[in-house]
Protein backbone atom coordinates (compact mmCIF):
# COMPACT_ATOMS: atom_id res chain seq x y z
CA UNK A 1 0.00 0.00 0.00
CA UNK A 2 2.90 2.36 0.53
CA UNK A 3 3.66 2.13 -3.19
CA UNK A 4 0.05 3.01 -4.07
CA UNK A 5 0.19 5.97 -1.65
CA UNK A 6 3.38 7.13 -3.37
CA UNK A 7 1.85 6.70 -6.82
CA UNK A 8 -1.23 8.73 -5.78
CA UNK A 9 0.96 11.58 -4.55
CA UNK A 10 2.97 11.55 -7.80
CA UNK A 11 -0.27 11.36 -9.84
CA UNK A 12 -1.67 14.43 -8.03
CA UNK A 13 1.56 16.41 -8.46
CA UNK A 14 1.72 15.65 -12.18
CA UNK A 15 -1.78 16.96 -12.87
CA UNK A 16 -3.65 13.66 -12.79
CA UNK A 17 -3.71 12.80 -16.47
CA UNK A 18 -4.36 9.08 -16.09
CA UNK A 19 -7.15 7.43 -14.14
CA UNK A 20 -5.68 3.89 -14.23
CA UNK A 21 -4.76 4.16 -10.54
CA UNK A 22 -8.46 4.19 -9.58
CA UNK A 23 -11.12 1.48 -9.71
CA UNK A 24 -14.26 2.45 -11.62
CA UNK A 25 -16.75 3.95 -9.18
CA UNK A 26 -14.18 4.68 -6.46
CA UNK A 27 -15.43 6.81 -3.56
CA UNK A 28 -13.97 10.09 -2.34
CA UNK A 29 -14.81 11.33 1.16
CA UNK A 30 -13.75 14.79 2.26
CA UNK A 31 -14.17 16.73 5.48
CA UNK A 32 -17.84 17.53 4.90
CA UNK A 33 -18.76 15.62 1.77
CA UNK A 34 -18.71 12.37 -0.08
CA UNK A 35 -18.65 12.72 -3.85
CA UNK A 36 -18.34 10.39 -6.76
CA UNK A 37 -14.74 9.60 -7.47
CA UNK A 38 -15.12 10.83 -11.03
CA UNK A 39 -16.07 14.30 -9.73
CA UNK A 40 -12.98 14.41 -7.50
CA UNK A 41 -10.81 13.29 -10.43
CA UNK A 42 -12.24 16.09 -12.59
CA UNK A 43 -11.61 18.73 -9.92
CA UNK A 44 -8.09 17.41 -9.29
CA UNK A 45 -7.21 17.61 -12.97
CA UNK A 46 -8.66 21.09 -13.52
CA UNK A 47 -7.61 22.88 -10.34
CA UNK A 48 -4.70 25.32 -10.10
CA UNK A 49 -1.58 23.34 -9.08
CA UNK A 50 -0.11 24.07 -5.68
CA UNK A 51 3.45 25.26 -5.30
CA UNK A 52 6.11 24.44 -2.68
CA UNK A 53 4.63 20.97 -2.16
CA UNK A 54 6.42 18.94 0.51
CA UNK A 55 5.57 15.32 1.34
CA UNK A 56 5.56 14.79 5.10
CA UNK A 57 4.71 11.07 5.24
CA UNK A 58 3.89 8.25 2.86
CA UNK A 59 3.14 4.97 4.63
CA UNK A 60 1.14 1.80 4.16
CA UNK A 61 0.28 -1.65 5.40
CA UNK A 62 -1.62 -4.58 3.84
CA UNK A 63 -4.97 -2.85 3.36
CA UNK A 64 -4.50 0.90 3.86
CA UNK A 65 -2.06 3.58 2.76
CA UNK A 66 -1.65 7.19 3.78
CA UNK A 67 -0.08 10.28 2.29
CA UNK A 68 0.42 13.57 4.15
CA UNK A 69 1.78 16.66 2.44
CA UNK A 70 1.79 20.46 2.57
CA UNK A 71 1.63 22.98 -0.22
CA UNK A 72 0.86 26.58 -1.06
CA UNK A 73 -2.38 27.40 -2.87
CA UNK A 74 -1.36 30.15 -5.33
CA UNK A 75 -4.94 31.40 -5.63
CA UNK A 76 -5.48 32.09 -1.92
CA UNK A 77 -1.83 32.35 -0.82
CA UNK A 78 -2.61 29.94 2.04
CA UNK A 79 -0.48 26.97 3.01
CA UNK A 80 -2.48 23.75 3.41
CA UNK A 81 -1.83 20.30 4.82
CA UNK A 82 -3.67 17.40 3.20
CA UNK A 83 -3.92 13.86 4.50
CA UNK A 84 -5.19 11.03 2.33
CA UNK A 85 -6.18 7.66 3.72
CA UNK A 86 -6.32 5.17 0.86
CA UNK A 87 -8.02 1.78 0.58
CA UNK A 88 -7.17 -0.28 -2.46
CA UNK A 89 -7.39 -3.78 -3.87
CA UNK A 90 -5.57 -5.22 -6.85
CA UNK A 91 -3.31 -2.11 -6.88
CA UNK A 92 -6.22 0.22 -7.64
CA UNK A 93 -7.79 2.76 -5.28
CA UNK A 94 -11.33 2.00 -4.12
CA UNK A 95 -11.72 4.70 -1.49
CA UNK A 96 -9.91 7.94 -0.69
CA UNK A 97 -10.59 9.80 2.57
CA UNK A 98 -9.21 13.34 2.73
CA UNK A 99 -8.67 15.69 5.64
CA UNK A 100 -7.38 19.21 5.18
CA UNK A 101 -6.27 22.10 7.31
CA UNK A 102 -4.70 25.50 6.84
CA UNK A 103 -1.16 25.66 8.18
CA UNK A 104 0.21 28.92 9.55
Amino acid sequence: MELIAQRLFEWWQSGGDSTSLFKPGFLFRGVSKAVAGEDWLYLSRHGVPWTDVTPLAIVGDRSWGATVFEGLDPVTGLKHRLSWLIRATDDRIEELIETAQIVE
